[in-house]
């Protein structure tokens, strides 16, 4: 058995488990985590993976699924690590926040003998190689990322050859800051790439960071074709998604949201309501006099935190059971729901529920019928797709911004 430990001193939750996730592919090896620690006053959103079965890892084990299939488990002790290393063979990513457990680990690997091997990520200008520090060779290469935040062993694929736009692309405005979305949170941006490759069509991803925004026309440039309003756990986030919501409702841009995003186009729709103007999200303005999200109302069946892998009950006839068909399934992490005391609301300013959980308690999809395209999931559906299966809701998006042309 050999026991491979893969350093990456990197301050990116994004980066955790990257290079721990390409060897574990290479070589077919199981990966192994410990748990990991980061600063999330910086990384709100450091970890947010969501497993399929529940719970939350640091964000940047999403890697090792997009490039194997395979979920990375819970976190593990070193003891429990080290009993597993006498086994099989395995890959073990160890991040800044790790140094302690790996003093713990390699003597427990050694006094089981298990041989390992210290493999070191170096950043050579921007690429990413291995070296092995522990007297063998490490795996050749390097890795570079493209404009999507995804990892290449070689030189990024060139831009699609073919674009719905001719040789223009397409603006769309991902509501958020670059750092959250590429150094903490990778997903929502791997996951754009996978839909834009798929349908060919050349992206222009503008960054735009909510906590900069006011309630002010004019918020986007006019050359924006799309926007994605994505998740996130920073409540700060909420005032600037809310004035983009709104903006996207006037102006008919085709609009997405993943979960918080849900949230705040939810909320943007009711508050055009007279008597729902100052409605908002419970967890982001606890006195609104009206709350739009309420915590989970039925702790017995999901608890006070909804996780993992679970089906939606889609309506027949939605846009949304239009798009996904029988891939009714997202993954999950939120402990707010759509106010069950608002449905009665939702016709007046236009919104259906168009998905639901399973027992048809809690709104999982909403959407507006009269709009190019202004709908909303509380899954997330960035976390199931990948580099040749891209999600068909994010691509019937970005489709749908094309045909717009704006």
């Amino acid at each position: 058995m050999t026991t491979l430990l893969v350093v990456h001193d990197t301050p990116e939750p994004a980066l955790y488990g990257l290079m721990a996730a390409i060897v574990a592919a290479q070589r077919q090896f199981p990966l192994l985590h410990l748990a990991a620690d980061y600063d999330t006053g910086r990384f709100p959103d450091a970890c947010q993976h969501v497993l399929r079965h529940g719970g939350l890892v640091t964000s940047g084990l999403l890697w090792l699924e997009r490039m194997t299939g395979r979920s990375p488990g819970a976190a593990l002790t070193p003891a429990a690590c080290a009993q597993r290393a006498a086994r099989e063979d395995c890959v073990v990513p160890i991040g800044p926040s790790q140094r302690d457990d790996l003093s713990v680990l390699i003597p427990l690997l050694e006094q089981g003998g298990v041989p390992y091997r210290l493999w070191h990520t170096v950043n050579r200008r921007g690429r990413l190689v291995l070296e092995d520090r522990s007297g063998g060779a490490a795996i050749e290469g390097e890795w570079r990322p493209d404009t999507f935040g995804r990892w290449h062993a070689t030189s990024p694929p060139s831009s699609p050859p073919h674009s719905t736009r001719g040789a223009g692309k397409l603006r769309i405005a991902l509501i958020g800051a670059r750092q959250d979305q590429a150094a903490a949170y990778p997903a929502t941006l791997a996951a754009l790439g996978d839909a834009a490759d798929a349908l060919g069509i050349t992206l222009d991803v503008l960054f735009v960071p909510p906590k900069t925004l006011s309630p002010d026309d004019g918020l986007l440039p006019a050359t924006v074709a799309g926007i994605l309003l994505p998740g996130g756990a920073d409540m700060g986030n909420v005032s600037g998604q809310l004035a983009v919501a709104r903006y996207a409702l006037q102006q008919g841009i085709p609009t997405l949201g993943l979960c918080l995003g849900m949230q705040t186009m939810a909320t943007a729709a009711l508050q055009q309501l007279p008597a729902l103007r100052r409605a908002n999200l419970q967890e982001a303005d606890p006195d609104a006099p009206v709350k739009t999200f309420v915590p989970l109302r039925d702790p017995n069946r999901y608890g006070v935190h909804r996780s993992g892998e679970h089906d939606m009950r889609l309506r027949t006839g939605s846009r949304l059971a239009s798009i996904l068909a029988t891939d009714n399934r997202l993954r999950y992490n939120h402990r707010y729901q759509l106010n069950p005391d608002l449905l009665e609301m939702l016709p007046r300013c236009g919104l259906t529920v168009s998905a639901t959980d399973s027992a048809g308690a809690i709104a999982d999809g909403i959407e507006l019928a009269d709009h190019p395209f202004y709908l909303g999931v509380q899954g997330h559906p960035e976390l199931t797709s990948a580099p040749a299966a891209a999600h068909p809701l994010i691509m019937a998006w970005l489709k749908q911004a094309a045909l717009s042309g704006r």
